[in-house]
C-alpha cells in the first residue's frame, strides 16, 4: 500500500501531476478546498453574505458537481446563499439534494448534442441572465483545462469575443467568477469518484469537436504532461483578456465587438 505523501497515514488514491504528490481522499479534498479558498481571496471574488448562482455546466456535469461540493465546504462558515441552477435532464435533482445542503433550481435549456463551443456557452449565459436575480454573482466552474481550451480556441479562431472571456472575473450584467480556473480537471474527477458525487448525473451534452477544437485537445494532452505550460497559458490568457476592452452583448451579456456578439448579431 502506498501511503499518502501529505498525511503519511492513509492509502494514497491519486497522483497529482503538478506537484508529484500522491494523496489520500481526505488530503485531496483538503488540498482542493485550500486552493479554491486561496483563489477566491487573492482575486477578491466573493464576500460574506454574497448571493451565488452556481451553474452546472451541461457539457461538464461531473467536474461541476465535484466543484460544487468544494465550494460548499469553502463557504460553509460564511452566510453566502448558494442557489444551484441546473439544466433539466442533466442531474437528478432529488439525488443531488441528498448530497448538497442547498437549493437546486431546474430551468429549460435546449441544447442539441454537437453544438458549437461558443454558441453553447453563450446560449447558456443568455438563458441564465433571464433566470437568476440581479443581486447574484454567477459562479462558472471552469477548470484549468477548460480555461486553456477556451483561450486557445479563441486564439486559433482569432475570435476576440472568446479570448476576452478567458479571465477569472468578468464584470458584465452580472459578475461572473471562475474560482476553479487553476484547478486541474482530473483532481475534480477523482474527487467526484471517491465522494460518490457522480451518482446524480444523468447525462452530459456532447459539444461539436470541429477541426480547431480537435487541434486544441491534442495540444492540451501535451500540456497536461507539463503543467508549467498550462500555467503559462492561463497567465497569457488572462493578460490578453484584460487588455481587450470590448462591449457587452445585449442578449447574453458576454464580451462583444458591438452591441451584439457574433452569435446574436442577426437575431
Amino acid at each position: 500500500m502506498t501511503k499518502c505523501s501529505v498525511c503519511g497515514v492513509k492509502e494514497a488514491v491519486f497522483y497529482k501531476r503538478d506537484s508529484g504528490e500522491v494523496v489520500c481522499s481526505r488530503c485531496l479534498e483538503k488540498g482542493l478546498v485550500k486552493k479554491v479558498r486561496r483563489i477566491i481571496a487573492r482575486n477578491s471574488m466573493l464576500k460574506p453574505e454574497d448571493n451565488i448562482a452556481y451553474i452546472i455546466i451541461p457539457w461538464r456535469p461531473y467536474t461541476s458537481t465535484a466543484a460544487l461540493k468544494v465550494l460548499e465546504i469553502v463557504e460553509d462558515k460564511f452566510k453566502t446563499n448558494i442557489a444551484v441552477y441546473v439544466p433539466k435532464g442533466i442531474v437528478d435533482v432529488e439525488k443531488a439534494k441528498r448530497l448538497f445542503k442547498m437549493d437546486f433550481i431546474e430551468f429549460e435549456f435546449h441544447l442539441e448534442d454537437n453544438s458549437n463551443f461558443k454558441s453553447a456557452e453563450r446560449t447558456l449565459m443568455e438563458k441564465l441572465l433571464t433566470t437568476i436575480g440581479e443581486n447574484y454573482k454567477v459562479v462558472l466552474p471552469y477548470t484549468m483545462e477548460d480555461q486553456a481550451v477556451h483561450f486557445l480556441y479563441g486564439l486559433f479562431k482569432i475570435d476576440l469575443e472568446v479570448i476576452a472571456f478567458s479571465k477569472p472575473i468578468y464584470e458584465g450584467y452580472r459578475s461572473i467568477i471562475k474560482p476553479f480556473y487553476q484547478v486541474p480537471s482530473e483532481e475534480l474527477n477523482m474527487y467526484s469518484y471517491v465522494k460518490g458525487l457522480r451518482e446524480p448525473v444523468i447525462r452530459s451534452v456532447e459539444l461539436n469537436v470541429d477541426e480547431t477544437l480537435s487541434h486544441v485537445y491534442k495540444i492540451l494532452e501535451h500540456m497536461i504532461e507539463h503543467y508549467e505550460l498550462m500555467y503559462s497559458t492561463i497567465y497569457m490568457a488572462h493578460t490578453m483578456a484584460n487588455e481587450l476592452k470590448l462591449k457587452q452583448c445585449k442578449i447574453c451579456g458576454l464580451p462583444s465587438l458591438g452591441d451584439y456578439c457574433s452569435l446574436h448579431l442577426n437575431i
